[in-house]
């Protein structure tokens, strides 16, 4: 999938099953600088860089590029992980499987022989491998090949100095039973990109993101999620104490204290529930609560709760709260079988699962760009369409102005935000396609230049233009007074939003009249009849002679 969603920003959720015993993590997504930032809450950040790492778009936002041949990395000394149980994953891209390249890397940097190493091996049929080294190398190969210009999802789990896994694309389990404990003694130390061991060898060719390293052997299963899920350790699920918020006393009990509290309250939900829980307790009083009631230790309660519970909208937070950058849930959770549930294929689970595996892109409209409404989704294709058409119930009226986005859902359901899929639609008077054209030049001046010239100087802003100019042309009057936009007498070529000049060649004294108008690919220019006069004056003042000076 293209980019989607980057998790530039996100906090790790820390509650998160699969943050549990995490030694460092790094996005690797900072888009700049030559700074990889460790949000595991470590502060095991990659500030020691060699060489001149770039960034690139990748699967999941922005990522960084490491060139082999040209020792490039990101480490970082003082500490690692020196013993078994630990776990490497990273998503990786490389642009060579001929050769042997490692992707992550911990151990002692002073020494040749103690590490565990990440490596894409492609001098050995293009293995991924978990290697842990002391004096002899043993390692355990996925049992299928990586592939050159494609991500994986790649990991090794070192389960124990006897057994280490290999894996990749979430499954694909190699694994090695053979002894190896490194032995780091002298300077621990981890890296990305490289083997950072003495040698200093197998550069990394291509691209790396969400690289991290666990102090624990992450099972099958978490290894899966990792890939199917890449994101789900940045979410942040409510609990039901967030849903079902009322009016609420808290009371502490301890030793022989009693206490009475009644809570009332309207209980909404999303599931209906009746029954009764009940417990004994040496508490003296009588506990009416409407909601949950927590036993612990020696404390023992009852609460009858009865309650009939229907599925309601409760305001902007809890709209904020079941979002999960997932706009396609509250649609078919409060609504059922709404239009848009229906094309994005969420109606089966009530919103709750996303059926698209392989993503989807979707259509929306406005009447400007301003005022998109991504509220209601025109029209769903697949990922990997070539063409997307609005339905045909939707109105184009004459004379008006349309403007239309297309943005994707990747394979989890996270849907992109940006406008960069934008295309404006105007409808001639006639109920035709207006031809598209160039915006009109504004901001257009002129000067006097050296040797009898003049020069022109324009600016060209490219928000929202019908279509993309390649040249602007200069035009003039040639002093009658009459501008001829038949015959340019200059071009200036088109390169981005900017300010632009025209200098002409040397004129007689006299006045013109110049003129700017932008072309696109297709040779239509813009409508604008805007013009600047200029009186060129070609002789200079005459010299001013001082008879005379005195103190007065």
């Amino acid at each position: 999938m293209p980019l989607v969603e980057s998790i530039r920003g996100l906090q790790l959720n820390r509650a998160h099953p699969l943050a549990r015993d995490l030694f460092a993590f790094w996005p690797c997504c900072e888009g700049a600088g030559m700074f990889l930032g460790d949000i595991s809450g470590n502060a095991r950040h990659l500030q020691d860089v060699v060489g001149a790492p770039a960034w690139k778009p990748g699967k999941l936002g922005h990522v960084v590029q490491i060139s082999t041949g040209t020792n490039e990395y990101f480490c970082r000394e003082g500490d690692c992980p020196e013993s078994t149980p630990l776990t490497m994953a990273c998503w990786v891209m490389t642009t060579d499987d001929t050769v042997s390249q490692c992707a992550l890397w911990a151990g002692d940097h002073a020494s040749t022989n103690d590490y565990w190493a990440l490596s894409l091996d492609g001098t050995d049929n293009d293995q991924v491998k978990a290697i842990a080294r002391n004096i002899a190398m043993r390692y355990a190969c996925a049992s299928k090949p990586f592939m050159a210009h494609t991500w994986h999802h790649v990991a090794a789990v070192f389960v124990s100095s006897t057994q280490r896994h290999a894996y990749i694309d979430g499954g694909n389990r190699g694994t090695n039973t053979e002894s190896r404990e490194p032995d780091i003694v002298n300077t621990p130390a981890v890296a990305l990109g490289e083997l950072y061991d003495s040698t200093q060898a197998l550069p990394l060719s291509g691209r790396i993101a969400m690289a991290g390293i666990w102090t624990r052997a992450l099972s099958d299963g978490e290894i899966y999620q990792l890939y199917k899920e890449p994101s789900v350790m940045f979410e942040r699920r409510p609990g039901l104490a967030l849903l079902f918020v009322g009016a609420a006393e808290i009371v502490n009990l301890s030793g022989t204290s009693a206490a009475q509290a009644t809570v009332s309250g309207v209980l909404e939900a999303v599931r209906c529930i009746a029954g009764q829980s009940g417990g004994s307790a040496n508490v003296s009083g009588s506990l009416n609560f409407i909601g949950q009631v927590v036993l612990a230790g020696a404390t023992d309660a009852i609460s009858d709760l009865s309650a009939k519970m229907a599925v309601t909208f409760t305001g902007a937070w809890f709209t904020g709260s079941l979002q999960f950058y997932r706009n396609w849930l509250l649609g078919a959770l409060f609504g059922g079988m709404t239009a848009e549930a229906l094309r994005l294929g969420t109606v089966l689970s009530g919103g709750w699962f996303w059926m698209r595996h392989n993503g989807c892109t979707s259509l929306y409209r406005g009447p400007s760009m301003e005022q998109i409404d991504f509220a209601n989704t025109l029209a769903v294709v697949e990922y990997d369409a070539s063409g997307l058409s609005p339905p045909t119930y939707v109105e184009h009226d004459s004379g008006s102005t349309y403007f239309y986005v297309v943005r994707r859902f990747n394979e989890w359901g996270h849907h992109e935000s940006t406008l960069c899929a934008a295309v404006r639609v105007a409808i001639g008077s006639t109920g035709e396609l207006a031809e598209p054209q160039p915006n009109d030049i504004f901001t257009l001046a002129i000067e006097q230049a050296d040797g009898n010239r003049v020069e022109l100087l324009w600016f060209y802003c490219p928000l929202q233009q019908q279509s993309r100019p390649v040249r602007f042309n200069i035009y003039w009057d040639n002093e009658t007074g009459q501008i001829g936009y038949e015959n340019a007498i200059g071009r200036v070529n088109y390169s981005g939003p900017r300010f632009y000049t025209y200098r002409s060649d040397a004129l007689e004294a006299g006045r013109y009249v110049f003129a700017t108008r932008a072309e696109d690919a297709g040779g239509t220019e813009d409508e604008s009849f805007a013009t600047v006069q200029i009186d060129l004056a070609t002789t200079s003042p005459s010299e001013i002679e001082i008879l005379s000076a005195e103190a007065v």
